[in-house]
């Protein structure tokens, strides 16, 4: 297992220009099916079963390896929320994230593979409405992971491309610095097809953007997107969904998705649907949020 203070990433680069491509895995320390769709790809690359054709390739297996030798989804704090440069990094992911920053922008296109809590199907996460250089790029290729399920906006509360204070998200990083990067959610974290759905997406991309000499993939067939428009946070260990709902489930105006500890209840104030609603998350973090249909997949 990798040293918990140690961050290990690997390069390759072809004398062909082209894309400069960074993949990345376990950004939190129990999403564990990014790793392992990037240790299968680098042991084909280095038994020589596939090779770069143009541009670069760099791939981090563990972003976070403090998180990920705890079998925690954090070590210190959410290190997909501290990406910036500091001249005083105050904790463990904001020391990580010096070297990350950095390492980011030193490519153009990022794909960061996670996985969820609550059962599902995988989907896209796409960048906020806030207009960014690369946008178009990034809702081309999102469309040739192998997925046909898509947010879109930022699922941070501060939905904007300028990072906050405290830090962005890798994607948000990128976006930020004119670039570009997807979130991939791969699926339940112990569902054995989220490395599968991972490992996917990363050879879809490659052949994407003609880093590998493979055929173009498909395009997504009949893409249901939504649209980010409030979190819900947890309020108190007392809690309670419902019933057991999962990201992209259809709600009604008026339906009840929550009860609140002190009794107050959570209906949906208008059609829409569900995303990311976790029944396992500590108070103060996001509970779920709710979305609308989506607009950027209407062809």
């Amino acid at each position: 297992m990798l040293p918990p203070a140690q961050l290990r990433w690997h390069t390759l680069a072809h004398a062909e220009p082209g894309s400069r491509l960074i993949i990345t895995g376990a950004v939190h320390g129990i999403e564990t099916c990014g790793t392992r769709a990037i240790q299968r790809l680098l042991a084909e690359l280095d038994r020589g079963e596939l090779a770069l054709c143009r541009g670069q390739l760099t791939l981090v297996p563990v972003c976070n390896p403090l998180a990920y030798a705890q079998g925690r989804r954090e070590g210190e704090g959410d290190l997909n929320r501290k990406i910036a440069v500091r001249d005083a990094p105050a904790s463990f992911e904001e020391r990580l994230a010096n070297q990350l920053a950095p390492l980011l922008l030193a490519h153009d296109v990022l794909l960061d593979l996670h996985s969820f809590q609550s059962p599902g199907q995988p989907f896209v996460v796409l960048g906020p409405d806030t207009p960014f250089v690369r946008a178009a790029d990034e809702v081309a290729l999102a469309r040739y992971l192998g997925v046909s399920r898509f947010v879109e906006g930022s699922l941070i509360r501060t939905e904007r491309v300028v990072p906050p204070p405290g830090g962005a998200s890798m994607a948000n990083w990128m976006r930020a610095h004119g670039k570009y990067g997807l979130t991939l959610e791969c699926g339940q974290h112990a569902d054995p097809a989220a490395p599968e759905v991972a490992y996917r997406a990363i050879r879809h991309t490659l052949a994407y953007l003609g880093l590998v000499d493979e055929p173009e993939p498909a395009a997504a067939e009949a893409p249901l997107s939504v649209r980010f428009r409030q979190t819900i946070l947890r309020r108190s260990e007392a809690d309670q969904f419902s019933r057991a709902w999962q990201s992209f489930d259809a709600v009604q105006a008026g339906e009840l998705i929550g009860t609140f500890g002190d009794g107050s209840v959570l209906r949906a104030e208008a059609d829409g649907y569900l995303v990311f609603p976790d029944p396992l998350c500590k108070v103060g973090a996001e509970w779920v949020y709710l979305a609308d249909a989506g607009t950027r997949f209407t062809d």
